[in-house]
């Protein structure tokens, strides 16, 4: 099993609001990072992060949950067991990104 990271964030706006961050999450992140979309339906977001100096790329789940968003990263090559913290700081982006939206809500 590849390194993973997974952490959920505990949304501040009403649940009828919830799909306009994951929105919003989508535009923003297409400005700030590098990942490709791979994958958009209702409620979840697929991106990959491609190869760079301290992995072989990794995939990041965002998933909308009932007044939650789960947000996961995982290693893109399966045997690779050591991710030197990569997934940890994908899923620290993506959270610091939904702050700055929900701080913009209020």
């Amino acid at each position: 099993m590849s390194a993973y990271y997974e952490s959920i964030v505990v949304l501040s706006v009403a649940n009828e609001e919830s799909a306009t961050v994951l929105g919003t999450l989508d535009h923003m992140l297409a400005r700030c990072v590098r990942w490709s979309l791979e994958h958009k339906e209702d409620g979840i977001l697929e991106y990959h992060v491609p190869f760079n100096l301290w992995s072989f790329g990794e995939e990041v789940r965002i998933t909308l949950e009932v007044q939650s968003v789960r947000v996961e990263s995982w290693c893109s090559q399966p045997l690779q067991m050591v991710d030197w913290g990569k997934n940890r700081k994908n899923v620290q982006r993506v959270r610091s990104c939904i702050r700055e939206i929900q701080n913009s809500h209020e």
